[in-house]
């Protein structure tokens, strides 16, 4: 007689990895908000193209680190126009 044996289910707590809790805040974060200071970080910058990515991802930490990472981390500061 055959007896069949199931693998033992894991049973260990999950957690999730920085990377999934970040997706996730960020989908959290309303799309028009996130543009609306990724649009504000543009014009603090003069207006100089070629960083909206920059912009866009800058905005989505902003919007999704809580307030006391907030107040840790300093401005960067754009470079000085010519």
């Amino acid at each position: 007689m055959a007896s069949s044996v199931r693998p033992k289910a894991d049973r260990r707590k999950k957690t999730p990895t920085d990377a999934q809790i970040v997706v996730a805040a960020a989908a959290a974060a309303p799309t028009t908000e996130i543009a609306r200071r990724a649009f504000e970080l543009y014009c603090a910058r003069g207006g100089q193209h070629g960083l909206d990515l920059d912009d866009w991802l800058r905005a989505e930490r902003e919007l999704v680190a809580p307030p006391s990472e907030q107040r840790r981390r300093p401005a960067r500061k754009s470079p000085a126009l010519d």
